[in-house]
């Protein structure tokens, strides 16, 4: 019997460890992998790896940046009932979701690491929250996976076990991966606000408003949902406003 593997992944974007990791479904051995991909979000490049034969896609329906508890629990059911060998966490979120549903279901975990010399101070609140998390449970998956010697290293000077820690580089093929401008600002359109924030002022925009979206089908009983702390638990939709500057 082939090995169920179950891979937990953001998204389908135009991003690069997206396109590695529908490179790597592609080459997967079908006789000795039976593998099915759980996405947090439908991105418009789902339809390419819905279309990876011998691969099941399910769409686990995050409403936003910080909605987690539903995502857990459908992907704690989804596996339940895919009772899957193997739970491969594809970067640092889906890494502690893989560990929490891997260990709930018996199967074992692994994490995959794709980054190296990123400051903590580049990410959002929830990420540096969920980067640390994941430094004090590193010792639980059974293995992690770097795609890079320097990676590795990164990761243990950060306090993963190097035990734990196996490097398996990519294996693709490199001029299949060109800049995407088209792409590019495809994803930019899930960021946060800060980050549009410094875009916008970098061509010259002051002065931002953000305005974060009330939970309007609650009606008036929304309204005190509309504090962004909470928000963030809910929604991710927000409106930016910005003035440009005057030219000189």
């Amino acid at each position: 019997m082939p090995m169920r593997v179950l891979v937990i992944v953001s998204c389908f974007a135009p991003g690069g460890a997206e396109r590695q990791l529908i490179a790597l479904l592609r080459g997967a051995d079908q006789t000795r992998l039976q593998i099915s991909v759980a996405c947090l979000y439908r991105r418009n490049w789902h339809e390419r790896a819905q279309a990876i034969p011998g691969v099941t896609i399910h769409h686990l329906g995050k409403s936003g940046r910080y909605a987690f508890i539903g995502v857990i629990w459908r992907a704690y059911r989804l596996a339940r009932a895919l009772q899957p060998d193997v739970v491969y966490g594809y970067m640092t979120p889906q890494d502690m979701i893989a560990l929490l549903v891997g260990k709930l279901t018996g199967a074992r975990v692994i994490w995959a690491i794709r980054n190296s010399h990123t400051p903590l101070g580049a990410y959002n609140l929830l990420h540096r929250f969920l980067v640390l998390a994941a430094r004090a449970l590193a010792r639980f998956p059974n293995l992690i996976i770097a795609n890079s010697s320097a990676g590795a290293a990164d990761y243990e000077a950060a306090g993963y076990p190097a035990a734990r820690i196996q490097v398996i580089p990519n294996g693709i093929d490199l001029t299949d991966f060109v800049r995407d401008e088209a792409g590019r600002e495809e994803w930019r359109k899930h960021h946060e606000p800060e980050i549009w924030i410094e875009l916008l002022t970098a061509e010259g925009f002051r002065h931002p408003k953000v305005r974060w979206t009330t939970p309007s089908r609650l009606g008036r009983f929304g309204s005190p949902l509309s504090a962004r702390a909470i928000q963030y638990f809910l929604f991710s939709h927000f409106s930016l406003r910005m003035v440009r500057a005057p030219r000189a």
